[in-house]
């Protein structure tokens, strides 16, 4: 090879390294604007339930921000319009368990599946349907369930749906979280800022490299190992899910409504969580509890997310799943309906 070709070459690669390096920067330096430019999130939002220091809810007539969105709360403490807890005449009503993409996390309230999918049945069925939101921001299935135990029963529905994800079965106070380490490689080992302390296009590449020949190694406790443990037999956490479960399904009998687990497991393609989801899919087939599986739905569509630092479902995840739900539950609704 020539000389002339040598330096064509070479010239190539500074080029494209030289693009790389633009790049890197213009990404992290937008992340960074971006999330200064956030309002923060308000302390003000959760309280605890009564006193006690195990159930946190949201707080009453709160007005603020939250993820950059912003939130009412109503009397009820629900991120939601009013309701009373007195069923109208001829209406059938849903409430929807769950926990920050229920509650609709970097989203507008009628972005949220919730009102979507309520939009969806009283076009359909002309305003029969009143659908509650009353998720909230780390809950988790257990305090899904407590909550329904000390409140949401008031609001005597038709049926409940409750959202499922890999990490339903995680205890935020399980001492095994302290152990959960990351392994990374940053461009520039800075922790204290985003425009160090994040893998973007340089930095992940290079990462992976490392772990392609062996100089990183994924031997540490990771948060995958750990969602992996939360539903080992014997566990607490995993006793606590199955607790849960058959709660929930003594509701549906003590209060007479159907009761429909709605998966949202696939929505970001965890295939890594494989093991978790089979397992929690066959414990509520077990108390024949049915199940709504959006899987499908999310991987014929490539769904958004709320910004690039933060993996809830955008306002396309939202439209999705009502769409998957609605679908889905169509059948059960028109014979519970006409009938």
């Amino acid at each position: 090879m020539g000389k002339k070709y040598k330096y064509k070459l070479y010239l190539l690669l500074f080029s494209i390294i030289l693009g790389l390096l633009f790049t890197e920067a213009l990404i992290r330096i937008y992340i960074s604007v971006l999330i200064e430019k956030r309002p923060k999130n308000s302390t003000k939002l959760m309280k605890y339930y009564k006193g006690t220091d195990k159930l946190r809810l949201l707080t009453p007539g709160f007005k603020g921000f939250y993820e950059n969105k912003p939130v009412f709360i109503n009397s009820k403490g629900l991120r939601d319009y009013e309701f009373s807890y007195k069923k109208p005449n001829n209406i059938y009503r849903i409430i929807v368990l769950g926990d920050s993409v229920t509650f609709g996390h970097g989203v507008e309230i009628s972005q949220t599946y919730v009102k979507l999918l309520e939009k969806k049945l009283n076009f359909k069925f002309s305003n029969k349907f009143q659908i509650i939101n009353t998720g909230i921001p780390g809950y988790n299935t257990k305090k899904e369930a407590d909550y329904f135990e000390v409140e949401l029963y008031k609001y005597n529905p038709d049926m409940v749906l409750v959202e499922l994800l890999f990490n339903d079965a995680e205890i935020f106070d399980d001492p095994r979280r302290k152990n959960i380490k990351t392994q990374q490689f940053n461009l520039f080992h800075a922790r204290r800022n985003i425009i160090f302390s994040r893998d973007f296009v340089i930095a992940g590449l290079f990462k992976k490299f490392l772990f392609h020949i062996g100089v990183l190694k994924d031997n540490v406790y990771s948060y995958n190992d750990y969602i992996r443990d939360t539903v080992k037999e014997n566990s607490r956490s995993w006793i606590e899910f199955k607790e849960s479960i058959k709660r929930l399904k003594d509701f549906s009998i003590k209060y007479n409504f159907k009761i429909i687990f709605v998966s949202f497991i696939g929505y970001r393609g965890h295939g890594r969580y494989q093991e978790v989801d089979k397992k929690m899919l066959k414990e509520l087939k077990r108390y024949d509890i049915r199940i709504i599986d959006l899987r499908q739905d999310f991987k014929r569509e490539k769904t958004d997310r709320v910004s690039p630092v933060d993996y809830h479902p955008g306002p396309k995840g939202h439209r999705i799943a009502a769409k998957g739900i609605y679908k889905k539950l169509l059948p059960l609704l028109k014979k519970e309906i006409l009938n």
